[in-house]
């Protein structure tokens, strides 16, 4: 989890600021393109996991380093057989995406989103400059609803370069039952209160049966503070050549 100076960093505080200011538009944006527009990604039961995290088996920890650092991670050559599914299992129950930015870069529903979330997008393209966690492709930005009963099990992300926020705009009725378990700590969310948090630790999601509702949040992805401006152009610099190449798809 975010250390306390990561999270009183001045630039984090201010990301904190302004996405609480404009966290009941959000919402009511959200309302309206949900009924518009379906999700991009949607997990039902028990199945592999979406986006740039997954459970890993002892298998997978000793492929060589620069095939795993290039590689998707959702899809790599020893995954077509899914005879390790049982260890691989990382969602149960209800969980979707729609999704604004995927890998680094926005997707093709970008024009739809600008339309029904004005203010969504103009928080994450303009409001937050150049904090938005883009140019590699463990970037995201996207609204996460989950289900009631649904929960993500323990799982790690693939870099600490990056802080993940979740921004609750729709929560079910009772308070502590949806919320997130990060280093073994458990924080509930608030409605329209964010929270940030270094997903490169174990973290875990949940949204217990009997909560009475659906949990909604945005989730996205900003630089480190403690990553510097050069140190940044470095990263997005060495992907960009990683994909001139093809290493990445």
């Amino acid at each position: 989890m975010v250390t306390e100076i990561a999270y009183r960093d001045p630039t984090v505080s201010k990301i904190v600021s302004i996405l609480e200011e404009n966290a009941e538009t959000i919402g009511k944006e959200y309302l309206l393109y949900s009924e518009v527009c379906g999700d991009d990604y949607l997990a039902t039961g028990e199945e592999e996991g979406g986006g740039d995290h997954k459970v890993m088996t002892e298998k997978k920890k000793t492929k060589k380093i620069q095939y795993e650092f290039f590689k998707d991670k959702n899809v790599t050559d020893d995954d077509s057989s899914k005879s390790e599914s049982n260890e691989n299992t990382l969602h149960h129950g209800t969980w979707s995406w729609r999704s604004y930015i995927k890998k680094g870069v926005h997707t093709t529903t970008k024009k739809a989103f600008n339309d029904h979330c004005p203010v969504t997008s103009d928080v994450l393209d303009n409001q937050l400059g150049s904090e938005l966690f883009t140019g590699t492709p463990f970037g995201y930005a996207f609204f996460s609803s989950m289900a009631e009963g649904a929960k993500i099990d323990p799982h790690n992300g693939p870099t600490n370069v990056r802080l993940r926020i979740h921004l609750p705009i729709l929560l079910p009725p009772s308070s502590e039952s949806a919320g997130l378990i990060v280093g073994g700590v458990k924080i509930n969310y608030h409605l329209n209160k964010a929270v940030v948090f270094d997903d490169s630790y174990a973290h875990e999601a949940f949204n217990e049966e009997g909560s009475g509702g659906e949990r909604v949040v945005l989730l996205f992805d900003v630089w480190h503070p403690d990553v510097r401006k050069v140190e940044r152009e470095g990263v997005c610099e060495m992907f960009a050549y990683a994909r001139e190449q093809k290493w990445l798809k």
